[in-house]
């Protein structure tokens, strides 16, 4: 989004006023169940904020109708994306913004996206992916993670992973708990990477003040699957607490030295 220094929305196309890009997000699931009444069930409000995201406009209006509302918001924003920067191969720009969409979190090079998009027939190459996918990342609507290398403590320039700024745009829901942590985690004014420890991936490594948070997101419950994730994180071998953040309904709890959270608690405690 471009806003003025009043802070007024303006159409970047036409408007030839000087403007001043600021650093925005969209609520918190904390701010949405203030906005919406601590006395509504955590649950259902977590299943409400996911479906609709965080656009506070979209919590003012009388008549919001979420598939059709978020498909205008969709359609303007890549229209204006196209329009500002003259984009030639429009269908190429619309496929790379549904393939972003589709793979949130997925460790991905502009070499393997052409490559991936040229199965479906279309024509594309890692320079025309990687300059469209800047432009992506100028207009706020999609963030981009570095990874980190906890071997060679080094940060890795070979293929980055990338967050949808508002979840209620997404259609396909998986990896949508990794997309709501990494936000939180900004908003918790963590500095945040992915990680990569030899052949494991690791989806968050926050820093702040010093200290290291290691995180991996589950998209369900369960004992099998939550060992699983355990060995991963348990394969890093420092002293910094280690978080698993699941649909676990329940109270926190240890496993193994690793904290076990529920994500819609961990959402609405707002430990800024």
């Amino acid at each position: 989004y471009i806003i003025s220094s009043d802070n007024s929305i303006l159409d970047g196309c036409t408007s030839s006023r000087p403007v001043e890009r600021l650093d925005i997000l969209p609520l918190g699931f904390s701010e949405y169940c203030e906005a919406c009444g601590d006395d509504t069930d955590t649950g259902s409000l977590f299943e409400s904020y996911i479906e609709t995201g965080g656009i506070p406009g979209f919590m003012c209006m009388e008549d919001f109708y979420p598939e059709e509302d978020q498909k205008t918001l969709y359609s303007e924003i890549k229209k204006n994306l196209i329009f500002n920067y003259k984009i030639q191969d429009q269908r190429l720009f619309s496929t790379l913004l549904s393939y972003l969409m589709d793979n949130i979190g997925a460790v991905r090079s502009p070499n393997k996206i052409s490559s991936e998009i040229k199965e479906s027939g279309l024509s594309a190459n890692h320079v025309t992916i990687g300059k469209y996918i800047r432009y992506i990342l100028s207009s706020n609507f999609f963030r981009v993670t570095k990874r980190y290398d906890l071997k060679t403590d080094k940060i890795l320039e070979t293929a980055d992973r990338y967050y949808i700024l508002d979840t209620g745009l997404l259609k396909n829901r998986k990896h949508i708990y990794e997309n709501l942590v990494y936000f939180e985690l900004i908003r918790r004014g963590y500095t945040v990477y992915s990680g990569k420890l030899y052949q494991k991936e690791i989806d968050f490594v926050a820093k702040k003040d010093g200290n290291v948070l290691y995180i991996q997101c589950c998209e369900c419950d369960g004992d099998n699957l939550i060992d699983e994730i355990a060995r991963t994180l348990l394969s890093v071998k420092d002293a910094y607490p280690k978080m698993i953040i699941a649909a676990t309904g329940k109270e926190d709890y240890m496993y193994k030295g690793i904290r076990i959270i529920d994500i819609a608690g961990w959402l609405k405690a707002a430990e800024y």
